[in-house]
């Protein structure tokens, strides 16, 4: 984890005319490498292969056949969704500002510059600012 920049922080805020609440965890969207397309590739490939394993198992699946089957097509999918989307989800610890004349939480990414999400605003959100 990064260490927080506080100064950074005061000076983005001061700069927008923000309140800095602190760092919260957030779940933020990257890119996949092209490594990791073809893991998903090979992680599609082995659910599918289990999935035709488990069916050939028996004619008459039981409940319990049928809830491994259902795990393997979720897998499947997950990584065919992730690969097709073409990024995937990673939780950052982001500084966390509150917007007056937008009445927002601002979550922004000290390293690119970017505002990664606003969020309505909680109603103690201008008490709980840090100075």
């Amino acid at each position: 984890m990064t260490k927080v920049n506080i100064e950074t922080e005061q000076e983005v805020a001061k700069s927008h005319g923000w309140n800095r609440l602190g760092s919260f965890p957030i779940e933020v969207r990257v890119p996949i490498s092209a490594e990791e397309r073809i893991e998903l590739g090979i992680v599609q490939s082995k659910a599918i292969h289990k999935i035709n394993e488990l069916k050939s198992q028996k004619k008459v699946f039981n409940a319990e056949i049928k809830s491994q089957i259902e795990e393997q097509q979720e897998i499947m999918e997950h990584a065919a969704n992730t690969t097709r989307i073409g990024t995937r989800a990673v939780e950052k610890v982001l500084p966390c500002f509150y917007d007056p004349q937008g009445n927002c939480r601002v979550f922004m990414d000290l390293e690119t510059g970017e505002v990664v999400e606003r969020k309505p605003a909680a109603s103690e959100d201008n008490q709980m600012r840090i100075a």
